[in-house]
């Protein structure tokens, strides 16, 4: 008897959203609207594939196959991870970057970030505005914190006297991402600061946004959930990174609709222990509106922008992301253990492969 995967998974899905729910005890979340995320958010991110070097016209081609492969099965959030913003350097001739992180952003005189010209030329108005028309959601990532970029060239803060070198905390800064610094919410201006940031979101029609470097730092975990509630728009608020998250700062998470339980996890055996691993942690915590994450599914064709040939040994300058341009490495008895532990746990289901080419993969479509 051949059993539909997709039935079976939405089966699963429910039984274990029934399962968290009966036991924990569900509070409202403090800030966000309650009718959001009834059910965990499904969806595709770029990171899995394209790390942070997403550019205008391969966004255009993945939500393409979206709407057509992925829609039609429930899946509705869009979302464009880091370095939208991000004035990379290119290796010569391609759009390819030559290293790891941008030497500039882009930005508005409030310090507030803007598309790249050098990856979204046309900004990303028009993807929102296609992802719209065609009954999608759209979402970007965010770090936590102000531009080091805005604090060192002293922008101001919007609609306030105070500059962004006023709020920041230059002692707060990220291990994996040098462009901010963390916001002093001690400090006058600081919330007006996060107001205007997802302000400005709201304004192009942001529905979804992840926030890294943040599940640490619960004051910005409240502030950045307040100025999301009071931004005017129904976004999604989901936490990141994974692996510091801690079972006594829920009552924290609990701004937001969705966070990271898990280190990166990537297509190999060890991801799928972590995620084992998590589950036992936070069975139990997660209920309609509020849902523990266990990452991307990385399947189909993974890391496209790292292409071995441009970055031969001794000369790889670090980039995003592991490995190189390669397919999922998971065997299918992986990937059914691993879409398993998704469905089981209620965990939301965002893919992380390349969807242009995601047809030659029928067997890692099936299961998503």
């Amino acid at each position: 008897m051949k059993i539909n995967s997709r039935i079976f998974l939405s089966k699963f899905l429910l039984l274990g959203s029934l399962f968290l729910s009966s036991g924990s005890n569900a509070q409202n979340v403090d800030f966000q609207k309650a009718d959001l995320a009834q059910t965990p958010p499904m969806g595709w991110n770029s990171f899995d594939s394209y790390a942070i070097y997403i550019n205008e016209a391969q966004a255009h081609q993945n939500l393409d196959q979206f709407i057509k492969l992925l829609k039609p099965h429930g899946y509705e959030y869009f979302v464009i991870d880091l370095g939208w913003y991000a004035e990379y350097t290119l290796i010569e001739g391609t759009m390819y970057p030559a290293k790891k992180n941008a030497d500039r952003l882009n930005m508005d005189k409030n310090g507030l970030l803007e598309p790249s010209i050098t990856y979204f030329p046309n900004g990303l108005k028009p993807l929102i505005k296609k992802a719209h028309d065609n009954g999608i959601k759209f979402g970007v990532h965010m770090m936590r914190g102000v531009s080091k970029q805005a604090v060192y060239n002293r922008l101001p803060v919007k609609g306030t006297k105070y500059t962004c070198a006023d709020i920041a905390d230059t002692t707060s800064t990220c291990g994996f991402c040098p462009y901010n610094f963390g916001v002093d919410m001690n400090k006058p201006g600081a919330q007006e600061y996060y107001n205007s940031v997802y302000k400005k979101l709201a304004d192009w029609g942001i529905d979804f946004v992840k926030v890294d470097d943040l599940i640490p730092f619960p004051k910005e975990i409240v502030a950045i959930g307040e100025a999301v509630a009071n931004s005017g728009r129904k976004m999604i608020l989901s936490l990141s990174p994974g692996g510091t998250s801690t079972i006594d700062k829920v009552p924290y998470y609990r701004a937001c609709h969705m966070f990271r339980t898990t280190p990166d996890v990537w297509d190999h055996q060890p991801s799928i222990d972590k995620i084992f691993s998590s589950m036992r942690t936070w069975q139990g915590v997660g209920h309609a509106g509020f849902w523990p994450d266990h990452d991307m599914i990385p399947f189909g064709r993974l890391v496209v922008t790292k292409k071995r040939e441009f970055y031969p040994p001794g000369a790889d300058p670090r980039l995003a992301a592991r490995g190189f341009d390669r397919d999922s490495e998971f065997n299918e008895e992986q990937k059914r253990t691993f879409m398993t532990q998704l469905a089981i746990s209620s965990s939301p289901l965002m893919f992380g492969g390349d969807l242009v080419p995601i047809e030659k993969y029928p067997f890692d479509l099936s299961l998503i």
